[in-house]
């Protein structure tokens, strides 16, 4: 191995069962064409198969893993290696079927103490709105590893604790409903429901991810490490909605990961930060969460009309005395129609600013397209923000000046670049800002049968 192949950073991402597709979009940022080194492993940790993909300098390139690994060398579920020369993982990976699909985003570290922040179970003769969560763990050491497996309420209390063991380079998965069955509630359906989160403590590093099934949707989140868990003063979602033709909804989990209690004010706020609904207080005990869709959290009043208004904003958190604090959590953005999810995606809170983003897939067609929210975090400073896509048949650059402090901007993508008549059917974005900045992006079908958040990497 090569010194510049042992420098690269290792991104890893999770084979789930029962796929129907694996894609990936990477993107080469530097000034010369390069290999991305790919590797395939089983869950056992035995079999593998690699390959590198080569991609042009400045470019972007999407791929399925059956178009570049044989099938005989793609497991029913296991895990892959992307290698990066970046201090960041400009990877997006998506899996999915006809019906949904899901993104993952990257785990660039391992941990022997992880949370999965969002665990939902509510099973039996529900039809469409049943719900399960399925959970992998990673183990890319050369040692074997053993993972607690601890199943947390709502209130913080420890509901059970079950064990998994995974192989050197290997990896496991359990279906909470399934791991679960004698521990967790019945419900008036004949199944079982659950509605809380996991830590997960290993005695070797880890990467680990959820995935939030109905039988209509599919989302996911990677377990958070305790270094990922930052202290702030001003933690933000930058995009909900709820309402609309389509019936939008969105559901904020918060989590106090900290061994005291704590007390955060929250704040529902449009484009030009007027408020919208009423300014909450929360208290969480040691542990505990809260789970409450937004418009009955900031009691927000509409019309009894249908369809509903639209109405969009974004979230601040903040501990009420100003304080520096931490809190773990994240919103589901869905729509909600037939008597279930149709389509569903998570995106954890943002406590970590930035003043520059790389969106690695975007796509602008017919039939699907790529959404953005981008909140301007300064409390006194205006800032400029320039938005530069990049495609394979042409680019397209808007620049937003003078966006004012505590400000929001969404937008779609163009479908076809300005001055070109060619469309933007696919590519990368790069964001920038003169301030800091929290960015939220979403890929979704314009039917409303798919959606899916996409990774703003810092």
């Amino acid at each position: 191995m090569s010194l510049l192949f042992a420098l690269a950073l290792q991104c890893l991402f999770p084979l789930f069962d029962s796929r129907d597709y694996f894609g990936f979009s990477l993107v080469n940022m530097g000034s010369q064409g390069a290999d991305f080194p790919v590797m395939v492993t089983a869950s056992d940790g035995k079999s593998n198969y690699s390959v590198a993909i080569d991609v042009a300098n400045g470019a972007e390139r999407a791929v399925l893993l059956s178009e570049v690994v044989p099938s005989i060398g793609i497991p029913s579920d296991g895990w892959v290696s992307v290698q990066s020369r970046t201090e960041s993982c400009p990877i997006y990976v998506t899996e999915g079927n006809s019906d949904s699909f899901s993104g993952v985003e990257a785990a660039a570290s391992v941990s022997t103490s992880l949370v999965l922040p969002h665990v939902e179970v509510n099973t039996g003769f529900l039809e469409l709105a049943a719900t399960d969560t399925m959970i992998t763990a990673v183990n890319p050491g050369s040692s074997f590893a053993t993972v607690s497996v601890q199943l947390i309420g709502l209130n913080g209390l420890t509901a059970a604790t079950k064990s998994l063991s995974i192989e050197a380079r290997g990896s496991t998965f359990a279906r909470i409903s399934q791991m679960f069955a004698d521990e967790l509630p019945k419900n008036s359906a004949g199944g079982r429901v659950f509605s809380g989160y996991i830590r997960l403590i290993a005695d070797a590093g880890i990467a680990a991810w959820e995935r939030v099934e109905t039988p209509l949707s599919r989302s996911m989140l990677r377990g958070r490490t305790a270094d990922e868990i930052h202290s702030t003063t001003l933690a933000t979602l930058p995009h909900f909605v709820f309402g609309g033709s389509s019936l939008y909804g969105t559901i904020l989990n918060l989590i106090n990961p900290t061994s005291s209690s704590l007390t955060l004010e929250l704040s529902a706020r449009s484009d030009n930060n007027q408020q919208i609904g009423e300014t909450v207080q929360i208290q969480l005990a040691a542990g505990a969460s809260r789970r409450e869709r937004v418009d009955a959290l900031f009691r927000i009043v509409t019309p009894a009309i249908f369809p509903p208004p639209l109405i969009s904003g974004y979230v601040r958190i903040r501990e009420t005395q100003g304080r520096s604090f931490q809190v773990l959590g994240d919103a589901e953005i869905f729509t909600d129609q037939l008597g279930g999810r149709q389509s569903s995606m998570l995106t954890p809170f943002a406590d970590n600013s930035s003043s520059s983003f790389l969106l690695p897939f975007t796509v602008s067609t017919d039939s699907y397209y790529t959404g953005y929210a981008i909140v301007n975090l300064s409390e006194s400073q205006a800032g400029d923000i320039t938005i530069d896509g990049i495609g394979s048949n042409a680019g397209f650059q808007e620049k937003i000046f003078a966006l004012p402090p505590r400000y929001r901007t969404t937008g779609l993508l163009p479908r076809s670049a300005p001055g070109f008549s060619i469309p933007f059917p696919s590519g990368f974005v790069r964001i920038t800002s003169t301030v800091p900045i929290h960015v939220l992006a979403t890929i979704g079908s314009r039917d409303g049968k798919a959606l899916d958040v996409l990774p703003a990497v810092q």
